[in-house]
């Protein structure tokens, strides 16, 4: 590679942030997938929770108002019963738009068109009526009247939310076997993620370290080699244009300033030997020169 040492090292750097950061991304976002599935879950069960409860309302609003004409004779309803049967109107009316929302959600606002007016015509039948028939002692037939309306209105009520029930019970089902298995999708995107991440990321770092350490490895031996005396050796890296390749330019001039030395060397030890040799024939010529004079002298 034609990166730096520094380089490489920034290179691994990033890629291990980039990788991570990605798992981070997938992470927050899966985590926001199942949060949004989670919420949808709750979403559905509290408006099963207000079926349920406007259901159970109903029946005893139903309830309260047969037992109110059973005792019709009192000429009034208690207190107790009153307050119950004004709870009940009340939360019906307050709940019917989030019934009816409800319906429209679960595509079943055809059947619960009626919701509201059966509602309202069962709460004026009671609350208004009723208390009006027993409080001036009406006689039976009127009860028997009202009886009919208030069973049918009832009856009505009843059914689209029992209906609504069934049909949220299903949604909610539906929803959690959903969220389940965005649960587990995300939990094997982010391990698979995260396995992935950590293989290239492992990769990535022993290539460079490989691509680091050998190359530093081969220029130890290589500067032992030479400094143990060994000059013909090839010094590696030389053509990097790294940190490497510098180191090397540095040994090459060692070497060769090693080898320039040795030359020196041999080239004085040379030209020692070439004057030794000089002063020697010179001083053989002059004791030659002194022995034929002797010899001449007799």
């Amino acid at each position: 590679m034609s990166l730096t040492v520094a380089g490489k090292l920034r290179a691994t750097l990033v890629l291990t942030i980039a990788a991570f950061a990605v798992v981070g991304a997938i992470s927050f976002f899966s985590g926001k997938s199942v949060e949004a599935s989670m919420r949808e879950a709750e979403d559905v069960r509290s408006d099963l929770s207000i079926a349920g409860s406007m259901r159970l309302a109903n029946i005893e609003l139903v309830l309260a108002a047969m037992d109110s004409i059973i005792d019709r004779n009192e000429g009034r309803i208690n207190d107790e019963r009153m307050a119950l049967i004004k709870r009940n109107a009340d939360y019906l009316t307050t709940h019917l738009e989030a019934a009816e929302s409800l319906a429209a959600k679960l595509g079943m606002a055809a059947q619960a068109k009626t919701l509201g007016a059966d509602v309202a015509a069962m709460n004026e039948a009671i609350v208004i009526r009723l208390v009006q028939l027993i409080e001036r002692r009406a006689d039976i037939s009127a009860f028997s009247a009202i009886d009919d309306a208030i069973d049918d209105a009832g009856d009505r009520v009843t059914g689209v939310l029992a209906d609504l029930e069934a049909k949220a019970h299903e949604e909610l089902a539906q929803t959690l076997a959903a969220t389940e298995a965005n649960v587990g999708a995300s939990f094997y995107l982010q391990l698979g993620t995260t396995l992935l991440a950590v293989t290239l990321v492992g990769l990535f770092t022993f290539l460079m370290s490989r691509s680091i350490s050998r190359p530093i490895h081969a220029m130890t031996a290589a500067m032992r080699r030479l400094a143990a005396g060994e000059k013909d050796i090839a010094v590696p890296a030389i053509g990097r244009r790294d940190e490497l390749g510098e180191m090397a330019t540095a040994v090459q001039v060692f070497k060769d300033q090693a080898i320039e030395r040795d030359a020196l060397e041999k080239a004085a030890a040379a030209a020692r030997v070439s004057e030794a040799d000089a002063k020697q024939r010179q001083a053989d010529l002059e004791h030659a020169k002194a022995e034929d004079l002797r010899a001449f002298m007799g």
